[in-house]
């Protein structure tokens, strides 16, 4: 049995659409919920998750999403993940229609996969991270940053910030395209790795600049590090993903979006 913890993160009030307590997806592994929430806290009572109280105050859903940023991107922070040597976090918005347990139940994700995964990347090639590869499987950065402004308004609302930070991180020499794209809803980590934490700290100091969308960030910030994640495409099968994000609509072009993006930075 591995030294292996399951984790997940909701930050905010009650009416917060992000609000879901997702059964737990290991009855082997611990698995720990950290919230703010005391009617969220109330709730894991009976359920199988560990919880974890965090004393924070969040003011409207753009900080309470900020204030999730940490727990997310660097663990390491935190007693109660930090003894382990491998952690595997999950986004709980996506138990939403599909239970985390109905997902191990179809055969899509289950602990075998998860330790297989740890035994091939981290145990055999000394890898750092683990990610699913991007569903639209655009390498381009300028695709997720017209996704994210298409989709909400709270990106909209954070688009100056947003594009202040690419055109920083470009003027640094990062690229604008790379060899592979993440979703970073689903990650596994390498505690022991001796890149981790820097890859850790790195990604939470980009978020701070970027903004809430953290796979933007994570397209920057993954760069110097791009030996040491890996990319996999099978943890979860297409009937579970395309619930959390359909395909780009068809007609969808490089120029289509940079045509959008132009009017997006000049409301900025």
């Amino acid at each position: 049995m591995l030294s292996l913890a399951f984790y997940t993160v909701f930050i905010g009030n009650d009416d917060n659409p992000a609000m879901v307590i997702p059964e737990a997806p290991s009855e082997t592994y611990d698995c720990y919920y950290f919230t703010n929430n005391k009617t969220v806290l109330s709730k894991l009572s009976t359920t199988k998750w560990i919880p974890v109280y965090l004393n924070l105050n969040s003011t409207d859903e753009i900080h309470a999403t900020m204030l999730s940023k940490e727990p997310k991107s660097v663990p390491h922070r935190y007693s109660e993940l930090a003894r382990y040597d491998y952690t595997c976090y999950m986004d709980s918005k996506l138990g939403v229609e599909f239970s985390w347990r109905e997902v191990v139940d179809r055969g899509n994700i289950s602990e075998l996969k998860i330790e297989y995964l740890i035994f091939e990347n981290f145990i055999l090639k000394d890898k750092a991270m683990i990610l699913r590869n991007h569903l639209y499987g655009q390498k381009n950065v300028y695709f997720e940053i017209w996704d994210a402004l298409c989709s909400q308004q709270r990106y909209k609302d954070q688009r100056s910030k947003i594009f202040n930070y690419v055109d920083k991180q470009l003027s640094l020499g990062k690229t604008d395209t790379t060899s592979s794209h993440y979703a970073t809803g689903f990650i596994i980590r390498n505690m022991k790795h001796p890149d981790i934490i820097k890859i850790n700290e790195s990604w939470y100091s980009h978020i701070q600049e970027c903004g809430m969308q953290c796979q933007i960030s994570f397209f920057f910030a993954k760069q110097p590090y791009q030996d040491v994640i890996m990319g996999v495409d099978d943890v979860f099968n297409k009937p579970f993903v395309s619930q959390v994000r359909d395909p780009l609509p068809f007609g969808i072009t490089y120029e289509s979006v940079m045509a959008d993006l132009q009017k997006f930075r000049s409301q900025a």
